[in-house]
């Protein structure tokens, strides 16, 4: 029973025996769409009838357009979410001649912080009555080339993309390109809008807080991958340690950006000697870590002090408080959105700077 078309429950079921009102859901390689039990798609005006309004309405309700009560909005995309309805984008941008599907491609769904990310922009883009057509590039730059020239296909509004390392696929694209970039750029050579933190700064952060409370022999452990972002935050780590006459114990450890690569790379650091403290460069790289730490029977913050970003526990299952930057992913997705929307909506406005620094959270926390 290991074949997986043995579990594919739903193409096998005959639905001529539900109701007429009554709708079907069908997931076919990834994608969602709603259809009564004959095949036919769920319209604005099955939504209207279930309502007793007018289809015009509930077009206004669902892309916040046009005099609808916010009751009445409530009531119609809640009858929509339950009905499954999905919109035809292909349809609306040929009546309005303008796309309202954002493309989104991240680089590590299964990293919270991508996963929140993906949630804030979706929220955003729904606020403005915009969808979203996602893709994870799963931290490969070949794949991030492939999903941006499928995006282009789809006739989007716009792309939000988190790259997964430096490359060369946005060096001949215009400014006038509805594209946002968000966590990170492909190079110094693009032209679009990036929205971001000062990694420098927040890293320097980091290591002055270590250096601060004591601690001298400070690793610093990144991603492997050609980045942008984890150059900056190196940076901001060495020349941290620079200053404060602590050059002599800094070191630098890359590897695999996983929870397994931040356990070897901390493996390898222990075999080597005990430091005083480590900075991850992001929180997969921190969990991996402790995880290492902790099989070595040495505790946290009493053997050794650790730092990251992200290092935020949503669920509240750590038995520890890292000390962490906090990049505020909210903002950043709703920036991002915003900006995609403003360009669609008004081609010929003000392009935004290059560089969109937000502010960042400190949190000292208790493992240092």
């Amino acid at each position: 029973m290991r074949n997986a078309e043995k579990y594919n429950f739903l193409g096998e079921i005959d639905f001529s025996f539900l109701r007429h009102n009554v709708f079907a859901v069908r997931r076919t390689a990834g994608e969602r769409t709603a259809e009564r039990p004959g095949g036919t798609m769920v319209k604005l005006t099955d939504i209207a009838r279930e309502l007793n309004i007018a289809p015009s309405t509930v077009s206004k309700a669902l892309n916040n357009t046009g005099r609808v009560s916010p009751e009445l909005r409530k009531k119609v995309i809640q009858r929509a979410e339950e009905m499954n309805y999905s919109p035809n984008e292909n349809a609306r941008g040929l009546r309005t001649n303008k796309s309202t599907m954002i493309g989104v491609i991240l680089p590590q769904i299964i990293n919270s912080f991508f996963g929140k990310m993906l949630r804030e922009i979706n929220h955003a883009a729904r606020e403005y009555g915009y969808s979203v057509f996602f893709c994870d590039s799963e931290l490969d730059v070949e794949k991030e080339k492939y999903y941006y020239e499928l995006l282009q296909s789809k006739n989007v509004c716009g792309m939000i993309i988190a790259p997964a390392g430096i490359s060369d696929t946005y060096k001949d694209v215009s400014r006038k390109e509805n594209l946002v970039f968000v966590d990170s750029i492909p190079s110094y050579e693009v032209s679009q809008p990036f929205v971001t933190i000062n990694n420098y700064e927040a890293a320097e952060k980091l290591a002055e807080h270590l250096i601060g409370k004591g601690y001298r022999s400070i690793y610093m452990i990144c991603s492997d991958i050609q980045d942008i972002v984890t150059g900056e935050r190196m940076n901001g780590f060495l020349d941290a340690m620079w200053k404060t006459g602590c050059a002599d114990g800094a070191k630098i450890a890359r590897g695999a950006q996983s929870f397994e690569g931040g356990k070897k790379m901390m493996e390898e650091i222990l075999r080597n000697g005990k430091p005083d403290a480590v900075i991850a460069e992001n929180n997969f790289l921190a969990y991996g870590a402790l995880s290492s730490i902790a099989a070595h029977g040495l505790s946290v913050p009493d053997d050794i002090a650790l730092a990251c970003f992200d290092g935020v526990d949503d669920f509240d299952m750590m038995w520890i408080d890292l000390t962490t930057v906090v990049q505020p992913v909210d903002v950043i997705g709703k920036k991002a959105v915003e900006m995609i929307v403003a360009k669609n909506e008004s081609p010929g406005r003000e392009p935004e700077p290059s560089r969109i620094t937000v502010e960042y959270a400190f949190r000292p926390g208790n493992s240092s």
